[in-house]
């Protein structure tokens, strides 16, 4: 089986820990620990949330939520329900659920972090086996978690489909977060294979200190606050 990447990391400004040592439960409070999967696992996943910690009080991580059994037009297939949960200050939120094809990959990479926001980016490559004509997706997303406020602004980067399943995606051919101390401004930064015209071009979206988008290479109409969900306060 090929194993998720949830840890390939570039920490720009704080110290970062993680520990990768199952326990037989499932406490948000004991960083040293592993949640347990609640189903049996995508194919390709022989490890599964893992703990990223920020700071004491903050750490994120990449939640199986388990499988949902759908039936359209008399064809039946199975997705895998998974999202992002924050840790912060002994309150639980989760920043969004979605699906992917059982046939998927896909792995979480904290890009940045400081006293007021951190950064992640999630990549999905799929096949996409159980429509008539089957096809394969890679999609891009970057978000960037206000930590005072668990506001958090979302970067659509990248959603490419092939024609087929062995057809060629878009692709990310490297990323970063950064924070300009002279302009205040924050800066996401992503180079994209694009397999159309076999070259790389850059997206590239400026945001300022409060998370507002000043410039993005696809514009800033589709990109804006969105509120973390609180699922668990102690």
């Amino acid at each position: 089986m090929k194993k998720i990447n949830f840890f390939a990391i570039i920490f720009i400004s704080n110290a970062f820990v993680f520990n990768v040592f199952a326990k037989s439960n499932n406490s948000w409070n004991d960083i040293d620990q592993d949640s347990i999967q609640v189903s049996k696992p995508i194919e390709y996943i022989d490890s599964y949330n893992k703990y990223s910690m920020i700071n004491a009080k903050l750490k994120v991580k990449l939640v199986d939520y388990g499988n949902i059994e759908k039936n359209k037009k008399n064809i039946r297939y199975t997705l895998k329900n998974y999202g992002v949960e924050v840790f912060n200050n002994l309150s639980v939120y989760r920043v969004f659920k979605s699906t992917a094809a059982l046939k998927s990959e896909v792995d979480f990479n904290l890009l940045y972090s400081d006293r007021d926001i951190f950064a992640f980016r999630i990549r999905k490559n799929s096949t996409i086996d159980y429509v008539e004509f089957p096809y394969k997706n890679y999609s891009v997303e970057t978000y960037v978690y206000d930590i005072k406020s668990n506001n958090y602004v979302l970067i659509d980067v990248l959603n490419s489909d092939s024609n087929t399943v062995e057809g060629k995606t878009d692709l990310l051919q490297g990323d970063q977060f950064t924070f300009n101390t002279k302009t205040g401004n924050y800066t996401y930064l992503a180079n994209i294979k694009y397999a159309g015209k076999n070259k790389i071009g850059i997206f590239k979206v400026n945001l300022n200190k409060k998370l507002k988008c000043l410039s993005s290479t696809l514009g800033c109409g589709n990109i804006g606050f969105q509120t973390a969900e609180l699922i668990s306060k102690n």
